[in-house]
């Protein structure tokens, strides 16, 4: 029985030192080595060895980005400040790139008003007329209220023929858009509006050359069919829905009016977004189709119609 005591002791003793060799190798090679791993693997299945393997750090899923939105919308307005009258504002000092006049709706004619929602509160109106003065020009306002009590806003404008305006403007564009100031060199636009006068059949004098000048100044200068609307004090916020909608006003202590001026053409509207971009060095493009800016103390926002969509416009003084 001692030689059989002896012979179980020699293979106890062997095994052991099998161990320590294989443990040996393995402290000796750190992981993630193919050898040592399943040099491991086979201590742990045969041997039953207890050996620490490095903790894995569990992989945290990484945060998922918000996804954008698909629909652009507009940065809402601040509430208007407690209007203060100011001066009245200089007319616009870089006019952009002759537009080709729209056929029908160059003048914002005393036309009935469209029906409209009123989304805010207004008070009582009362009947008000007076006159503002741009580009030499005396226009008249009419505030009053409508048969259903709500408040308007009418601009009447001096009448004009379109096509002797049509006419004008295309046999100035060459030299306008060499020198902008040529509106003011009489002589040379009596010629032109003359010569377009007599080609449509429209009397001419000196009178009706004014007129035209007025409106010439009004769109390739000024705001187009909303430059009025810049110098009356008694407004704070202008709002272009689109095309064939009235252009709202905010009125200092009426509210949210109805005026009778109406974009009927999409490059009467967009030429106004785009003259307002250049002044106030700007971009606006189909690529860039949102407006956020300020211009002569203005706040203007504006979303250049793309993909079928109207043209929107918010000025707030």
């Amino acid at each position: 029985m001692p030689e059989t005591k002896f012979i179980f002791n020699r293979l106890e003793k062997e095994a052991e030192d099998t161990v320590a060799r294989i443990l040996d190798v393995v402290q000796k090679k750190p992981y993630p080595d193919q050898n040592t791993t399943v040099l491991a693997s086979f201590v742990h299945a045969l041997f039953q060895t207890n050996i620490k393997e490095e903790p894995k750090q569990e992989k945290k899923p990484e945060p998922q980005k918000p996804a954008m939105s698909a629909v652009m919308q507009m940065k809402p307005l601040p509430p208007p400040p407690n209007y203060m009258p100011k001066p009245t504002m200089p007319a616009i000092q870089m006019p952009p790139a002759m537009m080709p006049v729209p056929e029908t709706g160059l003048l914002a004619k005393e036309t009935t008003l469209l029906p409209a929602t009123m989304d805010k509160p207004f008070a009582k109106p009362k009947e008000e007329e007076y006159t503002i003065k741009t580009f030499g020009t005396e226009v008249k306002v009419m505030q009053k209220p409508d048969e259903s009590g709500k408040p308007t806003y009418k601009l009447i404008e001096p009448e004009i023929n379109e096509k002797v305006m049509k006419l004008t403007k295309e046999y100035i564009e060459d030299d306008f858009e060499k020198d902008y100031n040529l509106l003011d060199n009489k002589e040379y636009m009596n010629k032109k509006i003359e010569k377009a006068c007599k080609k449509s059949d429209v009397v001419f004098n000196e009178g009706y050359a004014n007129v035209v000048l007025y409106y010439l100044k009004r769109d390739l200068l000024g705001f187009r069919r909303i430059d009025a609307l810049m110098y009356d004090n008694s407004i704070t916020a202008i709002y272009c829905d689109g095309l064939n909608k009235p252009v709202t006003v905010d009125i200092k202590n009426v509210g949210k009016t109805q005026t009778n001026i109406v974009f009927t053409d999409a490059v009467d509207l967009n030429a106004l977004l785009y003259k307002i971009a250049r002044a106030s060095n700007s971009k606006l493009s189909d690529s860039k189709p949102v407006l956020d800016t300020e211009f002569q103390g203005y706040k203007i926002q504006a979303v250049l119609g793309i993909g079928g969509m109207s043209s929107k416009l918010i000025i707030r003084k």
